[in-house]
């Protein structure tokens, strides 16, 4: 289905990235000469169901694709110990790359992982009902994984991004040098190498990652 939506976009020039992705992974970063809202985000993901769409605060859109590799297990299977530490939490909500967020200060970006309190949902959920592809808030958990064609800076750009508006702790998890950051609110990240718990306390009461399985993960042959 194209809405009326689509045609304002550079067409050719996604499909050239949705190329350079299957060859190369990683994003691509495309400028447009005009707003880029959730509305063409959403239309755009129908339009491409296997490609990615956020926006930069440089109003460019980046488009991504599928993860490669182990990096899908490594992220299930880091949502699956999220969702086991949130289910005693009533109301709380655990999430993957199907649900993105557009806080008001910042552009709509799509985490890895996520978790929404109880509050947060509330307050979602009082701005416009029930949010469609992006909800107007920031989660109050994030965790993103580096994939060897991702770049570090841009990663850790995303994960610090996300704790300075809004999200009280973001993880950045790099399985190839079995490294995790730590991103929270107008800090300088910390690093972690080869931990096998990540606790995220405070912030996050009694919720400790084990990282043992994770590392076993990421040192699969391909």
């Amino acid at each position: 289905m194209v809405t009326a939506v689509l045609p304002e976009a550079p067409v050719g020039a996604i499909r050239e990235a949705e190329r350079r992705l299957e060859r190369e992974g990683g994003e691509v970063r495309v400028p447009l000469p005009f707003p880029i809202t959730c509305e063409l985000l959403e239309e755009l993901s129908v339009e491409y169901e296997l490609l990615r769409f956020e926006a930069s605060t440089e109003g460019e859109l980046i488009i991504s694709g599928p993860a490669w590799g182990w990096i899908p297990d490594i992220n299930g299977n880091l949502c699956v110990q999220l969702l086991t530490w949130g289910m005693p939490i009533s109301g709380g909500s655990t999430a993957g790359v199907d649900r993105g967020f557009h806080p008001l200060s910042w552009s709509p970006r799509i985490p890895d992982v996520s978790w929404m309190s109880p509050e947060t949902i509330a307050e979602a959920l009082a701005v416009d009902g029930l949010p469609r592809g992006y909800w107007p808030v920031a989660p109050d958990f994030v965790i993103e994984t580096k994939s060897q064609s991702d770049s570090l800076a841009r990663q850790l750009e995303k994960a610090q991004g996300w704790a300075d508006h809004g999200t009280a702790l973001a993880l950045l998890v790099d399985p190839g040098e079995h490294a995790v950051y730590l991103c929270r609110p107008g800090r300088p990240a910390a690093v972690l190498i080869e931990p096998q718990e990540v606790s995220c306390e405070p912030e996050m009461p009694g919720l400790v990652f084990d990282f043992a399985r994770i590392w076993q993960l990421a040192d699969q042959p391909l």
